[in-house]
């Protein structure tokens, strides 16, 4: 699959959460479909930013995350994370997606 098709994927998830009312910020394409090196069998990486992570519901919403994925494409692994923690960059994760991930929306 071509990175031009998965954008499209995320770009399709991006505005599924909309429609379920999900509010985000942002969302990255990163991981090998952002580097160039995905493989067959590659998932899709996508981070999410919303104020939503924030929260002490934060495992709900990752887990809602993942089950609105399974209407889109079950190769979406989704990951979210606060608007401040991606902002100061609380994980070596965020940074990969700061580095080498596509914002779709």
């Amino acid at each position: 699959m071509s990175k031009d098709q998965v954008k499209k994927i995320v770009k399709i998830y991006a505005d599924y959460l909309i429609r379920q009312g999900f509010a985000f910020q942002s969302i990255y394409l990163y991981g090998s479909y952002a580097r160039g090196n995905a493989h067959e069998w590659s998932d899709i990486d996508v981070a999410v930013i919303s104020p939503k992570f924030a929260g002490k519901d934060w495992d709900e919403n990752e887990q809602q995350l993942w089950r609105w994925r399974r209407d889109i494409d079950i190769r979406i692994q989704p990951l979210g994370f606060s608007p401040d923690e991606f902002e100061k960059n609380l994980s070596p994760l965020i940074s990969e997606v700061k580095k080498t991930g596509i914002r779709i929306k």
